[in-house]
């Protein structure tokens, strides 16, 4: 980060250092930043499996318990 702000100072003498610092910042956790929001929507997706697939078991057990019964005797539970 020294580098950065000598090189500006010696190329314009004017320091932007908020311009810089966000840069500098913007090129290190960008990556990383993107990692977390692909994570993010995977979680959300998989959760919203488990929600459709909940609702399905309760209310399969619930409006049709014996085809949940057959259900379970198929899977081997």
């Amino acid at each position: 980060m020294t580098t950065a702000f000598l090189k500006a100072m010696a190329d314009s003498q004017i320091l932007n250092e908020e311009q810089l610092s966000t840069a500098k910042i913007n090129e290190i956790y960008g990556p990383l930043k993107d990692k977390v929001c692909e994570t993010i929507k995977k979680q959300e997706s998989c959760l919203a499996e488990v929600e459709v697939s909940a609702t399905v078991d309760y209310l399969g057990a619930k409006y049709f318990p014996s085809l949940v019964f057959v259900r379970l005797i198929m899977n081997g539970s």
